[in-house]
């Protein structure tokens, strides 16, 4: 970028190439990632939770050729580096921008410039508006499958004004009392025999005679005139 503004190299890249040198270095010698030299290992690293020092393990005429394949891939990220910055100036000024002003830039703060300059749509605003909520979805409610099964068996519009019916007061409606039953008496099974054998209405004018009392009557000694 600084070749790019001001057609100059500051110190300020020191670190950067730093850490590309060691990229590109382990890519060729422990990734396998060199044309020249394949799926090759060529380096072993060391004490890895120490100091992570990587040791070579190969000739000097092959480290001079690891050399040459590392400044070989350097130089060609370098070139790519160059061509992505002057396809995109303005999104690099606008970047370039906001560190200075916050001095720091987030990974989201760095895509959203990056849209905003290249005209690209935001991924996550493109998932939200395939579930927009409806416009008239501040004047409904949300009705739960609670509310959908209750509204299957909805109350008729006169329940208010009808008591509701248990089974049980559904089984006595088969068996209801006569409109009369609040004048007549009811009558056991004991009484109901006993109006089979009912006493004449004229029972009150004789006296009970008993089986005994017949026997005697037809014994009757008779009558002497």
């Amino acid at each position: 970028a600084e070749e790019i503004v001001f057609d100059t190299v500051t110190t300020g890249a020191a670190n950067d190439i730093e850490q590309a040198t060691a990229i590109a270095r382990a890519m060729i010698t422990q990734y396998g990632m060199s044309e020249k030299f394949g799926l090759m290992g060529l380096a072993t690293q060391q004490n890895q939770y120490l100091d992570g020092r990587v040791v070579l393990n190969c000739g000097d005429q092959t480290a001079t050729e690891v050399d040459h394949e590392v400044m070989a891939l350097l130089k060609k990220s370098y070139e790519e580096a160059l061509s992505l910055l002057r396809a995109h100036r303005e999104t690099m000024d606008r970047i370039a921008e906001h560190l200075i002003e916050s001095e720091t830039i987030t990974g989201k703060e760095f895509m959203k410039i990056f849209r905003e300059c290249e005209g690209e749509a935001d991924p996550a605003d493109e998932a939200e508006a395939e579930y927009e909520v409806p416009e008239n979805a501040a004047d409904n409610e949300a009705v739960s499958p609670a509310d959908e099964a209750e509204a299957e068996y909805e109350v008729p519009e006169n329940a208010a004004d009808d008591e509701a019916v248990s089974p049980a007061e559904e089984a006595g409606a088969q068996y209801e009392v006569p409109e009369n039953a609040a004048d007549n008496e009811a009558a056991s099974p004991a009484e109901e025999a006993g109006a089979q054998y009912e006493v004449p209405e004229n029972t009150a004018d004789n006296e009970a005679v008993s089986p005994a009392d017949g026997a005697e009557t037809q014994n009757a000694a008779p009558e002497i005139k």
